[in-house]
């Protein structure tokens, strides 16, 4: 990665879970990895390629599996010569966000069940969308009451601090996108999609590169 392709990277400056960075700002180019260091990359590195770490017995942390960002979501990020973002500071900002919410995302087994755990309410102009085939079933945790919906949108919700959002994982999977509001172009633009499934083996995530001339 050069100086040019900075801003269309995650970074390394916050870490939201175990496991999910492979984070070497703290190593020399001019050192060699130590065994321990070596073996945390590796581990980070298959973490990433697969898009989650198991963290207990039956729960796992997504791990949005890192890509070239330029390519993956920020080629043509402009509509009629404006652009989406006006600057590389904007597009870090944006890469950050999609990142730190992908990786907040927990799965859960509960009996037979799958759930995907969203732990708080997105807060600014980005929030997250997530689709199946059929309808969506949803509850805020603690309400024991399963709400289904054509399609869910964070926007729509608020869940109290301490609780969180749980949605079942069906046998068709989920589809979880990562969008951010535009005013200036009244429209929203989406910035990160996972489709996520569930097996006896335990999640399995594929990473959707976006293309942001796809603009709503």
């Amino acid at each position: 990665m050069n100086a040019s392709d900075a801003a269309y990277q995650p970074g390394v400056r916050y870490s939201v879970g175990v496991g999910c960075w492979i984070d070497a700002a703290s190593w020399q180019s001019t050192n060699f990895l130590t065994p321990q260091e070596l073996a945390t990359l590796v581990s980070n590195l298959h973490n990433t390629l697969q898009g989650f770490v198991e963290t207990a017995k039956n729960t796992w942390q997504i791990c949005y599996p890192i890509a070239d960002e330029a390519v993956a979501s920020f080629t043509g990020d402009s509509r009629g010569g404006q652009p989406f973002f006006s600057s590389d500071a904007s597009i870090q900002s944006a890469v950050e966000q999609t990142y730190q919410f992908f990786d907040s995302l927990r799965v859960v087994k509960q009996g037979n069940q799958y759930v995907l755990v969203v732990p708080t309410p997105p807060t600014g102009t980005g929030f997250g969308y997530i689709t199946t085939f059929g309808n969506v079933t949803y509850e805020i945790s603690g309400q024991s009451k399963w709400t289904n919906t054509f399609a869910l949108d964070t926007r729509n919700l608020q869940w109290p601090k301490g609780h969180t959002l749980w949605v079942q994982i069906p046998s068709s999977g989920l589809t979880v996108t990562w969008n951010l509001m535009l005013p200036q172009l009244s429209g929203t633009v989406v910035l990160g999609e996972i489709q996520l499934s569930a097996s006896t083996q335990g999640p399995q995530v594929q990473r959707i590169n976006i293309n942001s001339t796809t603009a709503s």
